[in-house]
């Protein structure tokens, strides 16, 4: 991957990580809201897939926890919240890598 390509990703990581963030105390958060706030408010062009994929990159580092329910109609439905590693990144209180 080029640097910027990576700068790129880690600026969306970030996005995703503060929106989590700050939604979480009002909604849960899924994914539809990170790729609609992705979009429209910070006009970044990506998709769906990209958007779950930058999720699940979260998810497995341990920044984002998922919590699953049955939601009537629509089957499973998956709620990201922010774990403490993940506001500490945020807070610069320990590095990304």
């Amino acid at each position: 991957m080029k640097p910027e390509e990576i700068h790129a990703q880690r600026e969306m990581d970030e996005e995703i990580l503060y929106y989590v963030r700050g939604m979480q105390t009002t909604a849960p958060v899924r994914a539809e809201s990170v790729h609609g706030y992705l979009v429209k408010i910070r006009r970044r062009r990506v998709t769906d897939s990209m958007a779950a994929d930058r999720l699940g990159y979260l998810v497995d580092r341990g920044f984002l926890a998922v919590r699953e329910e049955w939601a009537p109609g629509e089957g499973e439905v998956r709620y990201f919240e922010i774990t403490a590693d993940g506001r500490d990144v945020l807070d610069g209180v320990r590095p990304w890598e």
